[in-house]
């Protein structure tokens, strides 16, 4: 199922990366109302977040006008267990922003992830967290720094390893920083 997924996210974001490059090349008469060049690459470490501990991550922006800019994003996340075992997700999330250099943002996504581990209560669990975030980005158009601020909210019911939270939802804080290309 996760690989699945996956590979379905991989193909949709070669796709766009296809298409955009496809619309650029062609002819130029027809623009996009207020659409601004710019940077449409960023690699970012999250700290918390989406990747439950961290994750590296990378995002295209598919669009971007002088009032908002629309992002896919992908990331990874590995994390070695105190005994023997892993935890490892997969971050992926469609957003919106608003503004120029600081913006507002938003995204709904998933996190696919897997715990490994002989002693643990749900070891070998695989299970996708949906997740809805907002907060908020420092990003200029033309590339550079990138800062990233927010929080995301999720449900536990659809998750068996978690019989103690079933029903709940839980929020975890996030922050980034990284470069845009």
């Amino acid at each position: 199922m996760l690989i699945i997924l996956l590979r379905q996210v991989a193909a949709w974001l070669l796709l766009s990366a296809l298409v955009h490059g496809r619309a650029t090349a062609q002819d130029t008469s027809v623009v996009l109302v207020d659409a601004v060049p710019g940077s449409q690459a960023t690699a970012f470490v999250e700290a918390l977040g989406s990747g439950v501990y961290w994750s590296l991550n990378y995002e295209y922006t598919s669009y971007e006008s002088r009032a908002f800019a629309f992002h896919v994003r992908m990331g990874v996340c590995f994390w070695r267990l105190q005994r023997s075992g892993s935890f490892i997700s997969f971050p992926v999330h469609l957003g919106w922003s608003a503004g120029r250099n600081h913006r507002a943002e938003a995204s709904v996504g998933m996190t696919p992830f897997v715990v490994k581990a002989d002693n643990i209560k749900g070891a070998g669990v695989e299970a996708l967290f949906p997740v809805l975030y907002a907060g908020y980005r420092f990003q200029q158009p033309d590339g550079g720094l990138f800062l990233r601020a927010g929080a995301l909210i999720t449900p536990l019911a659809a998750i068996e390893a978690f019989e103690t939270a079933k029903g709940k939802w839980v929020w975890n804080p996030g922050v980034s920083i990284g470069t845009s290309f």
